[in-house]
């Protein structure tokens, strides 16, 4: 029996998005461009009664930064418990060690080419499916 796994919610460039609808087809997936749009999405949503998505935001993000984003889910009382990745370069300003003080699940490496987010959408999607979300 496959494991239930949660929507997937894409904060980044489309490429990420083409990646994961590769190699995910089925899979509920919501993309967004930029910040505001995802947080007009998630101001409107009720999350209540389904299951919250997991969410890969890119560090570059239009709009505002990734840790901006991922505090603001952290101060909801009820995305505050969304699975989230960040997706970034590492760099001196830049460290993936300052992205888990926002309580992030990983930061991802971001990849230079469509077949690097091919790779990604693949490990995560393996990864996902042995996990027990509910």
């Amino acid at each position: 029996m496959k494991n239930f796994v949660p929507p997937l919610t894409i904060i980044a460039n489309h490429q990420a998005y083409e990646a994961f609808r590769k190699v995910e087809p089925n899979r509920e997936i919501r993309f967004f461009e930029n910040a505001p749009a995802a947080l007009a999405f998630f101001e409107s949503s009720k999350f209540e009664d389904q299951a919250l998505p997991i969410a890969l935001i890119d560090d570059q993000i239009a709009g505002t930064s990734a840790k901006e984003l991922l505090a603001t889910f952290r101060e909801d009382p009820v995305l505050k418990s969304m699975i989230v990745f960040i997706l970034g370069r590492r760099s001196e300003e830049n460290s993936p060690l300052s992205t888990y003080s926002h309580f992030n699940a990983g930061f991802i490496e971001k990849p230079t080419n469509l077949e690097g987010y091919v790779d990604i959408a693949s490990v995560l999607n393996n990864f996902w499916e042995i996990c027990v979300f509910g």
